[in-house]
């Protein structure tokens, strides 16, 4: 074995119909996060309007952390 931990995958959240999910980007620096965080809240907001203007609901894959500051990074999405 090299010592590589193999990372435990959990399971994909159970989408419903007409809802989007939004996916961290991967990058995972706290400080791009921190510092990209009141952009990524505008951009979530008008995307949510657009999605709901066009009956669909987005839902975030990951939660906004208050204790770190920041919701990651998001601009991957899928629809279900």
């Amino acid at each position: 074995m090299s010592g590589y931990a193999i990372p435990v995958l959990s399971k994909s959240p159970k989408m419903k119909k007409r809802q989007v999910l939004l996916v961290a980007n991967g990058d995972l620096r706290l400080t791009a996060n921190q510092k990209c965080w009141p952009e990524q809240a505008k951009m979530e907001q008008s995307l949510t309007g657009v999605l709901a203007e066009m009956g669909y609901e987005l839902v975030r894959a990951h939660p906004y952390k208050p204790d770190q500051g920041h919701g990651f990074t998001a601009i991957t999405f899928w629809a279900a």
